[in-house]
């Protein structure tokens, strides 16, 4: 099993990166590998979400069960896809109104199989870079308007 760890302090509030981290459908912009974001379900404050992959000629998908807590945490759970195991939580922290301390936590533990040897180093690097690649998505999304 893997644990990530990640923090970073952004000059945006709470609420649009926690926006931006909750909209499943843009993942596909910023993401490498990822080549679509998708809802299946939303129920109130849990989101049942699809990110699916492509890599090395082979598409797979990763479902997560998403419990929101608005502009403070989302707690993620693998529902399915090439892992034994993810599980984790991203956190905000309002440091004033302009700036949030944004913190990721991360359990994943790999698959066997000929799908999960190809999907864990995939996983591990998409995931390992998460929050930097959130940041630097915030900043050209935000920074232009």
């Amino acid at each position: 099993m893997q644990v990530i760890k990640k923090r970073r302090r952004v000059a945006f509030s709470q609420e649009k990166l926690f926006n931006l981290v909750n909209n499943t459908e843009c993942y596909s912009a910023f993401i490498p590998y990822c080549s679509a974001g998708r809802v299946i379900r939303l129920d109130g404050n849990i989101k049942i979400a699809e990110l699916e992959f492509s890599a090395m000629g082979i598409t797979y998908a990763v479902r997560t069960e998403n419990h929101l807590r608005p502009n403070e945490e989302i707690k993620v759970n693998l529902v399915s896809g090439p892992l034994k195991r993810l599980e984790g939580s991203w956190f905000f922290r309002a440091i004033d109104k302009n700036t949030t301390l944004v913190e990721l936590e991360f359990s994943v533990e790999f698959a066997s199989g000929v799908i999960g040897s190809i999907a864990a180093p995939i996983i591990r690097q998409v995931v390992a870079g998460l929050v930097d690649d959130f940041c630097n998505y915030a900043n050209r999304i935000y920074n232009e308007h």
